[in-house]
């Protein structure tokens, strides 16, 4: 009973990610349609972006950092400051900021300050490049957010960079890397995922290589190209070998000739693409 429990809870959680991905990029597409120089021509999408972005840094912060359920990831952002030093005017230029009241009551912790650097690091597009120096360090991203955060999937992390940067640089083609198909609580077979997202295989940058920018491309990435070429191959040639009568008889012998000739040929195209 406690597994189904902690499953559920699991596939909740991943949902819950999923809701929060799929809005930024659907966010970050309105912007970029317009084929404007300046992304926030479009009303309301700078508000909206940091509406998004507010939720996927409140996601599952720990008990201390939310307040009369006020997610407060301020603290989380001041560490900035010690963590990349010639980061810190950013998020300085806010430690002294008053809150807004509201019917004469304060606000508890800092949440209003952490909003405000966000709004003004997403106008100046200028948010990943502090956001990237803080999540490399996950041993201090925990000490303020739960293992099931957004914060710390990093295949949801690398998309959500993918989406900040399509903006900061104006280019939707990078939003081509993000992995939708793979990072979908409602994903098929793992062929079909790899299948549909082949472009993920050819666009460079489509990796966490936020994580390290030196990482260059190893033999994963090659794995995974001929594992998609082999899936293909596999369903272009069981359709071109399936009989044209409908009867639906077949005999074995010619059941282990059409599986050989379908392995065949997808070995013979695998070791083509090796040694392209």
């Amino acid at each position: 009973m406690m597994e189904v429990t902690a499953e559920g809870e699991a596939e909740e959680r991943r949902r819950e990610q999923w809701k929060l991905l799929s809005s930024l990029k659907t966010t970050v597409e309105g912007l970029l349609s317009t084929n404007n120089p300046n992304v926030w021509s479009r009303y309301g999408g700078l508000q909206r972006l940091h509406k998004d972005m507010n939720n996927i840094l409140g996601h599952r912060l720990k008990n201390e950092q939310v307040y009369y359920k006020q997610r407060d990831y301020w603290p989380f952002v001041w560490c900035v400051r010690y963590i990349s030093p010639h980061l810190a005017m950013h998020v300085e230029q806010f430690s002294h900021l008053e809150p807004v009241l509201s019917c004469g009551m304060h606000s508890a912790g800092e949440s209003y300050k952490a909003e405000r650097w966000l709004l003004h690091s997403l106008q100046v597009h200028e948010l990943s490049v502090q956001l990237k120096p803080l999540l490399r360090h996950q041993g201090n991203t925990r000490k303020y957010y739960n293992d099931d955060a957004f914060l710390l999937s990093e295949p949801h992390v690398t998309a959500m960079f993918q989406c900040l940067e399509a903006v900061e640089q104006n280019n939707p083609k990078l939003l081509a890397q993000v992995d939708t198909v793979g990072l979908s609580p409602l994903r098929g077979s793992p062929c079909l995922s790899l299948l549909k997202s082949q472009s993920l295989c050819v666009l460079p940058g489509a990796g966490g290589t936020w994580r390290n920018v030196d990482t260059a491309p190893g033999g994963d990435s090659l794995n995974r190209r001929l594992t998609t070429s082999n899936c293909s191959l596999r369903e272009a040639v069981a359709a071109n070998n399936q009989p044209a009568d409908t009867t639906g008889a077949r005999s074995h012998k010619g059941n282990n000739t059409s599986e050989e000739s379908i392995n065949t040929k997808c070995r013979f195209y695998v070791f083509v693409n090796i040694f392209k």
